[in-house]
């Protein structure tokens, strides 16, 4: 593969070809051979992919099953349920960025099918590519290869990175390659659909794709680029049963963590094809050989140029895996401060709940208030010690327990009293 990725189309055609080499990268060449052995390539990139798909998925499964917030939803769920919400809801304030909806419904709903779209489009993109690459197989001159590929290239930018238009020339490389990040930059915004604050379709080609952080988290802020303001809970959340939802992520698969990291490295683009390329480029070259025609070495130029611009959309496409993985891990992230945030919410509407409660009504439901043992509980939650997040966990499921067999000791000590007088 690196004796294809270092040769192109048309120096292999001729015998005699005129190299011109730095005297300085001769002298220095085993200095130079020595920095690019450390270079960190696209191939180990995607060398590393599936260890990374797995971590991801293992991490959320872990996450979902042994979360510290597990016990605090045990505890408030039903009352959140039950009148908590519905009541104190609007009146509770949190500090949050502004959402385009209930952001448990876009995890569950429109962030998974962006993923799973982007995914699809941009390995149809590659079949596309790729069937470019079987028809110039057979393309004995540049007038035929330049028919094949002309419909493909008609998207490339032909402007400058302050949007100016350039007159010049612009080879069949790059048309090829400007318009494959095209492609993909309509892709990653949806035709437009998907807005992101800063990118462009057009100006993704020149200056780069946005960072995963900025691509996701755009599907569930309305203006990432202003600053979290005070808004209640039911602005945020609009349902109770986004509360509900994120309590039960443990038991069901309901974020698709696993089945989306799967479908990265199963559906899209993997490193054989720039073999199969090399198949079809090698057959191309024996055609054009046996080939009679004028200017031959002119059209070789022409032709080295397409399959150049192949070759480097093929590269593209490889480079959007590790990009996709990287969303996902994206959008894992966010499936915690979600839940981080509706932990909060409930606590805020705690807080409003205590501010209007009738003390004397608390013996005759059963349920208990208080900011002493709500703060005591999440000290012991929260409390990350040598024996990590579980240890912690078991530490605060076992001193509730305590706290519930002091209390019934107490209430019995009481009953005693009572019965004396």
């Amino acid at each position: 593969m690196s004796d294809f990725l270092e040769k192109d189309f048309h120096y292999s055609l001729e015998d005699k070809v005129d190299e011109k080499v730095d005297n300085s990268v001769k002298q220095n060449k085993h200095q130079i051979a020595a920095k690019n052995s450390q270079k960190h390539t696209l191939w180990d990139s995607l060398k590393e992919l599936p260890a990374k798909a797995d971590n991801i998925s293992k991490n959320y499964r872990i996450w979902a099953r042994q979360r510290k917030n597990l016990w605090f939803y045990k505890k408030y769920l039903d009352r959140v349920k039950s009148g908590l919400y519905d009541r104190y809801g609007s009146e509770a304030r949190v500090k949050e960025n502004i959402m385009k909806d209930d952001p448990v419904e876009i995890l569950k709903g429109p962030a998974q099918q962006y993923i799973k779209v982007i995914v699809d489009d941009i390995n149809k993109l590659y079949q596309e590519v790729l069937e470019l690459s079987k028809k110039l197989e057979h393309a004995v001159s540049a007038e035929q290869a330049i028919n094949i590929i002309r419909k493909y290239a008609e998207d490339y930018i032909h402007q400058d990175i302050k949007g100016k238009e350039t007159k010049e020339d612009m080879s069949w490389h790059n048309k090829l390659l400007y318009s494959t990040k095209y492609k993909i930059a309509k892709i990653l915004l949806r035709d437009g659909e998907h807005k992101v604050y800063g990118y462009t379709a057009k100006n993704m080609v020149l200056k780069g794709y946005p960072k995963p952080n900025h691509l996701i988290v755009a599907l569930f802020v309305t203006n990432p680029e202003e600053a979290p303001e005070e808004q209640s809970v039911t602005d945020v959340f609009k349902s109770s049963d986004s509360f509900d939802i994120l309590a039960s992520s443990d038991k069901t698969d309901i974020f698709k963590i696993s089945s989306m990291t799967a479908s990265v490295l199963n559906k899209t683009v993997d490193n054989k094809v720039m073999e199969e390329i090399k198949l079809f480029k090698n057959n191309a070259l024996n055609e054009f050989k046996n080939a009679k025609m004028e200017d031959k070495k002119d059209q070789g130029k022409i032709i080295d140029s397409i399959w150049d611009g192949i070759k480097e959309s093929c590269k593209e496409l490889l480079s959007r895996k590790k990009y996709i993985i990287e969303c996902i891990n994206i959008y894992y992230d966010m499936i915690l401060r979600i839940d981080k945030l509706a932990v909060t919410a409930i606590e805020r509407m705690l807080d409003v709940e205590d501010e209007h409660r009738d003390k004397k009504y608390d013996k005759h439901a059963k349920i208990g208030h208080g900011s002493d043992i709500r703060d005591k509980m999440h000290r012991k939650i929260n409390k990350i010690g040598e024996r990590g997040i579980i240890g912690s966990v078991n530490d605060a499921l076992q001193g509730s327990q305590d706290d519930q067999e002091r209390r019934k000791n107490m209430s019995d000590t009481v009953k005693k009293l009572n019965r004396m007088q």
